[in-house]
């Protein structure tokens, strides 16, 4: 079972109306990327760990512009997490926010296994075909479950994410989900967490459209984060 957010759809439609009208009153705009529909968000419930969304519509695409999604997490400490996060998503957050405050708040973004941490990461992390980018019911599937040898997969593409994460001399590091991934030295984890005395941790994911205007030479184009829901990973080494 899951359920569908209809929270913050009007300030984002708002948001979207105002940079239309910016545009069409002579001034130039700068290349524009609509967020997910925020009632098109289905997140897990407790004990479930599946999200699903569908993309922006197609007629509000710039088929040009659009490649897909990028995904941003941060983890927090389970007995705590609702002091941090509510039904809206991070209260520390703006509303709407953009990927630079989701960076500046200690989100990083998802990344696939087939990257390599010395290479430029690969964007989109989840790319859609032109013909992908016309479905107007395209549901994109997260499955965040990390126990008994699952790892969290985009069905979509049939991508397995990993963490992204920076080492003791600022490199680039790129970590697994499974129990045994996790490190007290782990840049992603809560300032003073210790994975090996905590059975659980809380992620907490947010979506961004995602492009490129290459005749305008306007390049990482970001629309506004969405929240997709928060969900306990097991610690535990079994």
């Amino acid at each position: 079972m899951a359920i569908a957010k209809g929270g913050r759809v009007g300030r984002l439609i708002l948001l979207h109306l105002t940079l239309i009208g910016i545009g069409s009153c002579g001034i130039p705009s700068t290349s524009f990327l609509p967020p997910v529909p925020v009632d098109k968000v289905f997140y897990p419930i407790p004990a479930e760990t599946s999200y699903k969304f569908t993309i922006p519509d197609p007629s509000t695409i710039n088929a040009d512009i659009f490649d897909g999604f990028e995904i941003y997490y941060k983890f927090f400490r389970t007995p705590t997490v609702l002091e941090f996060i509510d039904e809206n998503g991070d209260v520390a957050l703006s509303d709407p926010a953009s990927h630079i405050q989701l960076q500046n708040a200690g989100y990083a973004r998802l990344a696939a296994s087939t990257e390599t941490p010395s290479d430029l990461p690969h964007y989109p992390l989840i790319l859609l075909t032109d013909a992908e980018k016309d479905e107007i019911d395209l549901a994109i599937e997260l499955d965040f479950s990390n126990y008994a040898g699952h790892l969290p997969t985009s069905l979509h593409g049939s991508i397995q994410l990993v963490r992204s994460l920076k080492g003791a001399s600022g490199e680039r590091l790129l970590k697994g989900f499974s129990p045994s991934h996790f490190t007290e030295a782990d840049s992603d984890l809560p300032q003073g967490f210790n994975p090996s005395a905590e059975s659980e941790i809380t992620i907490s994911l947010y979506v961004l459209s995602y492009g490129n205007n290459f005749s305008d030479f306007d390049f990482d184009i970001y629309s506004s984060a969405v929240y997709l829901g928060k969900t306990d990973l097991s610690l535990s080494i079994l």
